[in-house]
């Protein structure tokens, strides 16, 4: 019988994760497979993980800014984002995925003419496409969540609303359909203080929850929220709850508790508006801090008690 040598075992692993992550650490190798050692992912999965890839790693300014779908289709076919179609690909591929592919997808997905679009234009209530999980190419139940709903002034335009986490709330980007009458986009209205108060908190509300600002670190800019130029936040929700030139001046003459809250030494609140579950309490507590820009930033957060 043969002598066998004492000799430590190596464990094979060890060769499958040298082999398998090689040419990443090189540097010089194409991007991991897009549902690795599974059978190939469906063509939509694969359209929206092209989407939502794009839109996070080379659209990030287009959020909450109105686009065409054609700013998309651009996006997607572009050299910009070629690397992704690498990734796309599968060895059992009988045809590579191309651009085009992702394309026809994304047009039936964010056509204004399509039943998510005019679900969300009836509810007022952005809808979310879920990114794709890299190594299943499966929509897991804690992936994010890419929201999207027709534009406020252009509702043949899209607004990206940026990404989220499954189970939280989707974002409102219309408060009413009212402000869809003909002749009720600026309606004369008389505000006394106290309603002027009202408008304001509510378009801070809502601002403040379609940017996801629930904490320091997604703080937004206060000028940005509540500057005075046409294009801050409140202005942009004011005009959309129906107010004229003197409606949106009184609702905004009430701004100066927000702006000073800051050095307050009670900071503001603002309620919860009515019938909305958005939010976990009634009322909501601005808190202030400075952005990564330095600049003044507010957040909202669950008033205690």
């Amino acid at each position: 019988m043969a002598i066998r040598k004492n000799k430590k075992r190596i464990d094979p692993r060890y060769f499958l994760h040298e082999t398998t992550y090689r040419d990443e650490i090189n540097g010089d190798a194409p991007l991991l497979e897009f549902g690795a050692g599974r059978n190939p992912p469906g063509p939509e999965n694969r359209a929206e993980y092209a989407l939502t890839w794009a839109l996070g790693q080379r659209g990030a300014s287009w959020e909450g800014q109105e686009i065409t779908l054609d700013d998309i289709i651009g996006l997607l076919t572009s050299p910009s984002v070629a690397e992704i179609y690498q990734r796309l690909q599968h060895n059992r591929d009988q045809s590579p995925f191309t651009p085009e592919h992702a394309a026809n997808h994304v047009k039936r997905l964010l056509s204004p003419r399509g039943q998510q679009m005019r679900g969300a234009h009836a509810t007022g209530t952005a809808f979310g496409v879920v990114q794709p999980d890299h190594e299943t190419g499966d929509k897991k139940s804690d992936g994010l969540i890419y929201y999207f709903s027709p534009g406020i002034k252009d509702p043949t335009k899209i607004i990206w609303h940026g990404v989220g986490k499954q189970g939280g709330d989707a974002p409102r980007f219309k408060e009413s359909r009212l402000d869809e009458q003909p002749g009720a986009q600026q309606r004369p209205r008389f505000l006394n203080p106290q309603q002027a108060k009202k408008y304001l908190a509510k378009a801070v509300y809502y601002s403040l929850r379609d940017a996801r600002a629930f904490d320091p670190g997604s703080a937004m800019s206060l000028e940005g929220l509540i500057g005075g130029g046409n294009n801050s936040a409140v202005i942009r929700y004011l005009k959309e709850f129906g107010l004229d030139d003197k409606g949106i001046k009184a609702a905004m003459d009430q701004r100066t508790e927000y702006i000073r809250g800051a050095g307050a030494s009670r900071p503001p609140t603002i309620p919860r508006p009515t019938g909305d579950d958005t939010a976990p309490s009634e009322w909501e507590v601005l808190k202030y801090t400075q952005t990564a820009t330095g600049d003044q930033g507010v957040y909202m957060e669950k008033a205690s008690g």
